[in-house]
């Protein structure tokens, strides 16, 4: 996995995943069980810019994806989709503990 090489964002990035994490937990679930697609659609647009900030491609093309499924009110797969977001961050976070345990 490649990491960003700028110190400040590898200082930030423990904080950006357990905040999205966090939201991913607590926020998205209402975003979907009311079914509320402007609101999800600004939540995969910020993920997506957010992601893009530190260098993670794959995540900011499922921040696209999210948006798309908002577009869509595909509530259904909102949900399921964002099991893989989550995996997603979960494995980035358990990588950078590795590293830093290694270190």
């Amino acid at each position: 996995m490649k990491l960003p090489e700028d110190e400040i964002i590898l200082e930030l990035l423990p904080e950006f995943l357990d905040s999205w994490l966090f939201d991913m937990e607590h926020v998205l679930p209402k975003l979907i069980s009311t079914k509320n697609s402007a609101d999800l659609r600004r939540f995969g647009h910020t993920l997506k810019g957010s992601a893009a900030q530190f260098g993670f491609e794959d995540l900011r093309d499922m921040g696209i994806k999210m948006m798309a499924l908002a577009e869509q009110n595909d509530f259904d797969n909102a949900e399921d989709f964002a099991k893989t977001i989550v995996q997603r961050l979960q494995d980035i976070k358990h990588f950078i503990e590795s590293q830093n345990s290694s270190s």
